[in-house]
């Protein structure tokens, strides 16, 4: 696993490096900000800024899923592709010809989570994504992220991150809550 998520670094190695995206934007704004100072003739205490990671881009160098249970795995592999194109339980039960109680019960005991938080989780990082790297509104972070609506991204946001999506937008951008 690398850092900074250089995407043509990440792709030169075999298999492609999974990467730890950092904020860059952020740290710019704070190295900014302590430059300011300085060049204002303030002196600046030396300390150790802990900067949050955006988040894990995965590629192929974690690619493996750890399950003894193949449809486990294979259900999981499907979430992470498609979740964030609008993905369903439903959708996992037809593709495995599987029932939803079986796949559940699968999930549960390899994994300890359903099929529908797994597909939660992934949308919710891929919506981390797009507010952390652009400056799309929150009906587009919604729709790319595989929610129905910025309502719906919202309630499930908070519930997951305890935050909305605009206070986790300003915190990666390196605004504080007051901004």
């Amino acid at each position: 696993m690398g850092v900074d998520n250089d995407d043509l670094e990440c792709h030169l190695c075999r298999p492609p490096l999974t990467s730890i995206a950092v904020p860059g934007r952020r740290i710019g704004n704070e190295a900014a900000r302590v430059l300011d100072l300085l060049m204002q003739g303030e002196s600046i205490e030396p300390i150790h800024r802990f900067v949050e990671p955006v988040r894990i881009v995965r590629r192929q160098s974690t690619d493996t899923l750890a399950v003894e249970d193949d449809v486990v795995a294979t259900a999981v592999r499907l979430i992470h592709q498609r979740a964030p194109e609008g993905l369903t339980v439903d959708d996992i039960v037809q593709e495995l010809n599987i029932s939803r109680r079986l796949i559940e019960r699968r999930f549960r005991a390899k994994l300890g989570s359903t099929p529908l938080e797994e597909i939660r989780r992934v949308r919710i990082e891929r919506a981390k994504q797009l507010l952390a790297e652009t400056d799309l509104d929150m009906a587009q972070v919604a729709q790319g992220a595989g929610f129905s609506e910025a309502r719906r991204l919202s309630i499930v946001f908070k519930e997951q991150t305890g935050q909305s999506p605009s206070q986790y937008r300003r915190k990666m951008h390196g605004h504080s809550s007051e901004e």
